[in-house]
């Protein structure tokens, strides 16, 4: 038996979060990881840093959604020098 949270096989799994949301910024991270010099680079530094590739891509979904909340909260459109990584 496992339990949520728990390492596995030398893997640590967690079913934490919310689904809704990862699934949602999934595409447009990829996308941002391609296209964002900001996104692309943080990705490759963590890459860089020795995380695992699942490790980076949730890193740069929680930074996604935290450029979206502050564009959200400033009510401003996004501009690419408003990001500060």
């Amino acid at each position: 038996m496992t339990i949520p949270g728990y390492r596995t096989g030398g893997k640590r799994t967690t079913f934490g979060g919310r689904p809704g949301v990862r699934h949602a910024l999934y595409m447009p991270t990829i996308v941002a990881m391609k296209h964002h010099p900001n996104i692309r680079g943080f990705y490759r530094r963590l890459l860089d840093n020795g995380k695992s590739k699942m490790v980076a891509l949730i890193a740069a979904i929680r930074k996604l959604l935290t450029i979206l909340n502050a564009v959200l909260r400033d009510q401003k459109p996004w501009t690419t020098h408003t990001l500060q990584t």
